[in-house]
C-alpha cells in the first residue's frame, strides 16, 4: 500500500476468507424482515495507525484477525409511494494476538431509512445513521464517540431522459469524528442533471 511519506516497506499483502448466510421473510404483503450472519478471518490485515504524541500516520499488519457479527433490518410498505427501513448491525472483532478489539470498528450501527414519492416523477429520501463508539487504536486505549448524521436526497425527472438531483449530507451541521483528532466535513449540499440516452 503506498503512502507518500511514510510507507511501509514491511507491509504484507492482506488476504482474508469469509462467509454470510442470510434469510428473508416477507410477514404480510407490506412488511418483510431479514437478518444475515457474517464472518471474515484476515491474515495481515491492513490497518492504519496514527500516534497523536508524534502526529504521524502509519500502516502496518494484523496478523491474525476476525470480524462476525448479525445485520437485522425490517421493511415496510404502507403505501405504494412510501418505504421505511430500519437496519440495525451488530459486529465483534478481534484480534486473535492481543486479544482486542479492532479500531475504528463499532460494535453497534443502526439505520433508518424513509423513501417517499409525493409524485410520479418526485423521488425523496431521509436517512438517520446511528454510530456507537469505537476504539480508535489497536491498543484500546483512546475511544472516537458515536455520532449521529442525517442526510437527505431528491430527484426529479424533468423528462425521460432529464433528471434532476440534489443531495443534503449532515442535515444539522453535527460535529464528530471516525478518526480521533480529525473532524468530519460539516453540512455539504450537491446537485446537478443527468442526462440518459
Amino acid at each position: 500500500m503506498f503512502f507518500p511519506g511514510f510507507g511501509n516497506l514491511d507491509l504484507e499483502p492482506e488476504t482474508s476468507k469469509g462467509y454470510d448466510v442470510g434469510i428473508e421473510q416477507e410477514v404480510f404483503t407490506q412488511l418483510v424482515v431479514g437478518a444475515t450472519y457474517f464472518h471474515n478471518s484476515f491474515d495481515d490485515l491492513i490497518v492504519g495507525t496514527f500516534d497523536p504524541a508524534t502526529n504521524l500516520f502509519q500502516t502496518e499488519n494484523i496478523n491474525d484477525a476476525r470480524s462476525r457479527g448479525i445485520e437485522a433490518y425490517v421493511r415496510v410498505s404502507p403505501m405504494d409511494n412510501l418505504d421505511v427501513q430500519a437496519t440495525y448491525t451488530h459486529t465483534a472483532t478481534r484480534d486473535r494476538e492481543t486479544r482486542l478489539r479492532l479500531a475504528r470498528r463499532p460494535v453497534n450501527k443502526g439505520n433508518l431509512n424513509i423513501m417517499y414519492a409525493p409524485w410520479d416523477r418526485l423521488q425523496t429520501n431521509l436517512d438517520l445513521l446511528l454510530v456507537d463508539s469505537s476504539f480508535n487504536d489497536t491498543f484500546n486505549s483512546q475511544r472516537v464517540a458515536g455520532y449521529g448524521v442525517i442526510n437527505m436526497a431528491g430527484s426529479y425527472d424533468i423528462t425521460k431522459n432529464v433528471h434532476a438531483f440534489v443531495r443534503i449530507d449532515n442535515l444539522l451541521d453535527q460535529e464528530y469524528e471516525e478518526v480521533f483528532g480529525f473532524g468530519t466535513f460539516g453540512r455539504a449540499a450537491f446537485g446537478g442533471l443527468k442526462l440518459t440516452f
